[in-house]
């Protein structure tokens, strides 16, 4: 159905070291023989976001159809997206295709989010009609034996946990990672093999990244040498120079931010009763501990959006280092029962509860502080996303890539499927517009908006998932 236009990866487009580390070069136009892909054949990049427990509708969406600025952002759950308004594109009137079958909405959203077709089954544990955009991306440009990323922000002992990424109809969801150093720790291993670069790990020892991070080292010193000759190659431009630079940096703060994160997750991890998200910092190997050992995800915090935002690091580290083409993220388990600190409700019920305005994960009310609080929550949401998109800005990567970012429902309360909320980020090389706010009437299903998706990412694609065609009112 999809045809497959795999990539090779060049294995001169790595920095190699010690202990089997290897990092990915960004690509540059002065030296396309170093670039992981010609530039002719550069890939456009997919982040797909899954958020959980819908929106509230009045509030979220901008002030005005048409084109985006703060003005038109200022005042509504969208503010903190505010900088990046030129490079959106904001949707409304999009629904899921299979509609709301009943049993278990959440579920039933997640699965259809990205495959864009109705579930093979209904319940928590929904499969999918059909295969998800990232994972036909994948197959069709990722080198062989590449899949794209599969990660994950969210108690792994929910009621619904990963129900994103799929294969196939009736086929178990894909697993996914919800530890960042973990796919951090892969991608520096990437081009170690032979044969070239597989982009999961290649032959890494684990404890030559260790040992940096503990003594606050850098993966970059075991490079140091090969990439001091090659910035100072002169037919190396200015401007190549400049992103090397900037790409050794995002991969300094990546470090750095796992180091942090993982320092005040152990606060909770090792028993002292600290709350998640205060500043102390313990020992270095505490931090790292609490990586490597395996993360327990704490509710009770604002654990949800660092991982998310760490995820979304090693997401652009990825594409920029051109070991990987496509990524999906679910933001939550299907009923995110996190508990946030909000003005409105302080820190005292869970997110889904909140959703459905009422002190209860079944019957749903009309709670005006929950209201309120679901509205904070948004922001905060939208707040993390600000994160996300900086971390592909700091890279180069906006312009060559599109990132979408959607909710498994609509309404917390209402658990509908009609009006959902689709942020959108980035142009796909120039096949999409941008810095607009459209509003659909009659609606659109996102299954056309995926295989406009998919055909965007070069896989040449009529229809998608449920079908309908291509959402052509947002190509460029």
């Amino acid at each position: 159905m999809f045809a497959k236009k795999r990539h090779q990866v060049n294995r001169r487009a790595f920095l190699r070291g010690a202990g089997g580390i290897a990092i990915g070069l960004p690509f540059l136009e002065s030296l396309p023989e170093r670039s992981a892909w010609a530039q002719d054949e550069a890939p456009i990049f997919t982040f797909f976001l899954l958020m959980q427990n819908g929106i509230i509708q009045d509030g979220f969406w901008p002030s005005d159809v048409g084109a985006l600025s703060a003005e038109t952002m200022a005042g509504s759950s969208l503010e903190p997206l505010s900088d990046f308004a030129s490079d959106l594109l904001v949707l409304r009137g999009v629904a899921y295709p299979g509609g709301n079958p009943g049993a278990c909405g959440h579920a039933q959203g997640c699965v259809q989010a990205i495959t864009g077709i109705a579930p093979s089954s209904t319940g928590n544990s929904s499969l999918s009609g059909g295969p998800s955009a990232d994972w036909v991306i994948s197959e069709a440009l990722n080198p062989p034996g590449v899949e794209g990323l599969n990660l994950y922000s969210g108690s792994q002992s929910a009621y619904i946990t990963e129900r994103m990424s799929f294969t196939a109809a009736m086929t178990p969801p894909r697993s996914a990672e919800l530890n960042p150093y973990m796919t951090f720790s892969r991608l520096m291993g990437v081009g170690s093999v032979d044969g070239g670069g597989t982009g999961t790990g290649g032959a890494l020892d684990p404890t030559m990244l260790d040992a940096l991070l503990l003594r606050r080292k850098s993966a970059n010193d075991l490079v140091l040498g090969e990439f001091n000759h090659l910035v100072n190659l002169p037919q190396l431009s200015a401007n190549d120079k400049q992103k090397l630079q900037d790409h050794m940096e995002g991969i300094r703060q990546l470090e750095e931010n796992l180091m942090n994160t993982g320092g005040m997750m152990n606060e909770i991890n090792d028993g002292t009763g600290a709350f998640y998200g205060c500043n102390i910092l313990p020992s270095t190997m505490t931090a790292l501990d609490a990586f490597r050992d395996g993360i327990q995800f704490n509710t009770i915090s604002h654990m949800i959006e660092d991982l998310v935002a760490l995820h979304a690091e090693t997401v652009a580290l990825t594409f920029a280092c051109g070991a990987n083409v496509t990524a999906a993220l679910q933001w939550g388990s299907g009923t995110d029962g996190t508990v946030y600190q909000t003005q409105a409700m302080g820190s005292y019920n869970t997110f889904h509860k909140i959703s459905h305005q009422n002190d209860s994960d079944a019957s749903v009310g009309n709670d005006a502080f929950a209201v309120a609080a679901h509205r904070e929550i948004d922001v905060i949401r939208m707040t993390t996303f600000s994160k996300v998109l900086e971390s592909f800005k700091n890279y180069g990567l906006l312009d060559k890539s599109f990132i979408m970012c959607t909710n498994a429902i609509d309404d917390g309360r209402a658990h509908t499927f009609t009006n959902l909320p689709l942020v959108c980020a980035g142009n796909a090389g120039g096949y999409f517009r941008n810095g607009e706010y459209i509003q659909f009437s009659p609606r659109k299903t996102n299954a056309q908006l995926l295989a406009s998706i998919v055909d965007a990412c070069g896989v040449p694609t009529e229809d998608f998932g449920a079908g309908g065609g291509q959402l052509t009112d947002i190509h460029a």
